[in-house]
């Protein structure tokens, strides 16, 4: 389980998110469904929890989700924008 850093400031529209660390100085994209993966993120929701419902929403297998929607969680670890609770 993660947490949405605090140095992390985002904004989103339907194109997407943009996330800036205040503390690195960087800024990140989000496409539409990494924008919906990190807003389930900030709600609470699991892994598990997120795959299930990007797999309902999207019409796609969630043999095929599962291992993307971690793949994205590590990649948002890497850049210090979510921290393990």
């Amino acid at each position: 389980m993660f947490r949405i850093s605090d140095a992390i400031r985002s904004t989103s529209n339907q194109d997407g998110s943009i996330l800036l660390d205040l503390r690195r100085g960087q800024i990140l994209g989000l496409n539409p469904v990494g924008s919906t993966i990190f807003e389930m993120i900030k709600r609470g929701l699991n892994q598990e929890e997120i795959a299930n419902t990007i797999s309902t929403d999207f019409g796609i297998g969630l043999d095929e989700v599962r291992p993307d929607v971690i793949q994205f969680i590590e990649t948002l670890r890497q850049h210090g924008i979510l921290q393990p609770v």
